[in-house]
């Protein structure tokens, strides 16, 4: 029985080592999601930046193409001025240049007003790109960072694992199943020492009948209040 108490020691001591390993991977996750965050919330703003300048520098292309045709426009119009031979004709030309060279204003005006907003535009979307840049650089890092010690400690459970089924096969089935619903109930903790005849876990006494059994190792006994597996220190 003493090698029982041996193994199911070693065995806690693996679990331990196991669950602080899985505590680090799932924490990993989070750590990630602080800057994938803020990684997302800047990308939203550079492409609706991005979406905005975009739409500026196509409206201001379309108003440069129409300028260049009324311009255009105008210019032909004048030099066929001299070729018309009705004063009615003559008049409803100029009416027809008047209108588009009133256009042009308007186009001219509209155009400098784009140039502003566009500029303006500009300079809030090369804050933003530079803050993407860098925000992009610091996941893509943390990522591939995450990514490994991901892998490592995967790695390390693994071969914790593989020392833990090593243990598992040297015990008896019902005291192994005993163990882990005890484990599964008590945060992981499942032996405990005795402390001064007390459970060093819960703190109840313990009746020196029962402390006594506990030092003969002839068998498992539970404490009576929080059901651990007690086991006996000889330095105690």
């Amino acid at each position: 029985m003493n090698k029982t108490f041996e193994t199911l020691s070693q065995l806690e001591k693996v679990d331990k080592v196991i669950a602080d390993f899985q505590k680090e991977l799932d924490a990993l996750p989070q750590e990630l999601k602080v800057v994938e965050d803020e990684y997302f919330e800047v990308k939203e703003s550079y492409n609706n930046l991005k979406n905005e300048l975009e739409s500026l520098q196509a409206e201001k292309k379309e108003k440069d193409d129409l300028l260049e045709e009324k311009k255009e426009f105008v210019k032909n119009s004048e030099s066929k001025l001299y070729l018309i031979k009705t004063y009615k004709e003559f008049n409803a030309a100029q009416k027809e240049i008047g209108n588009a060279k009133k256009e042009i204003k308007e186009l001219e005006d509209e155009i400098l007003d784009l140039i502003g907003k566009i500029e303006e535009k500009e300079k809030q979307f090369k804050e933003v790109e530079a803050k993407f840049n860098e925000i992009s650089k610091k996941y893509e890092d943390l990522k591939k960072d995450v990514e490994k010690k991901e892998k490592e400690i995967k790695n390390k459970i693994e071969e914790e694992n593989n020392v833990r089924n090593k243990f598992v096969r040297d015990l008896d089935k019902q005291i192994l199943a005993v163990y882990n619903l005890i484990r599964s109930r008590r945060n992981g903790i499942a032996i405990v020492e005795i402390n001064s005849n007390t459970c060093s876990a819960c703190y109840m006494n313990l009746p020196p009948q029962l402390i006594i059994e506990i030092r003969k190792k002839n068998k498992i006994i539970q404490c009576p209040s929080c059901q651990r597996i007690l086991i006996w220190n000889e330095d105690n």
